[in-house]
C-alpha cells in the first residue's frame, strides 16, 4: 500500500475494516485510487507500479486501445484515436 501510494494516487476504497483496499474472497487485494490532479504521465505511473514486486496489474492498460470513448455525465461522449 505504502508503495502504490508513493506514487501519487489517494485511495479510494469502500472497505469497512480500515485496511485502505478491498480484499475479494480469494484472498487477493483490490487497491481503487484517484488522483486529484489527473495523471501526468500515464505510461511512466505503470512502469513505476509494475516494478513493485506482488503487485498483478495496474488496470492502466496503457498503449493497448487504438481508440478511445469518453463518456460524461450529461450522456455525450468524446472519441479520441491514437495517431499512427
Amino acid at each position: 500500500l505504502l508503495r502504490c501510494t508513493s506514487t501519487g494516487p489517494l485511495p479510494d476504497s469502500d472497505d469497512t475494516d480500515g485496511h485502505g483496499f478491498t480484499i475479494l474472497g480469494d484472498d487477493n487485494e483490490i487497491l481503487d485510487c484517484r488522483f486529484e490532479a489527473g495523471i501526468a504521465d500515464p505510461p511512466e505511473l505503470e512502469r513505476k507500479l509494475s516494478s513493485i514486486p506482488g503487485l498483478v496489474e495496474s488496470g492502466l492498460f496503457c498503449g493497448l486501445a487504438h481508440v478511445l470513448v469518453i463518456g460524461d455525465e450529461d450522456g455525450g461522449t468524446e472519441v479520441r484515436e491514437r495517431p499512427a
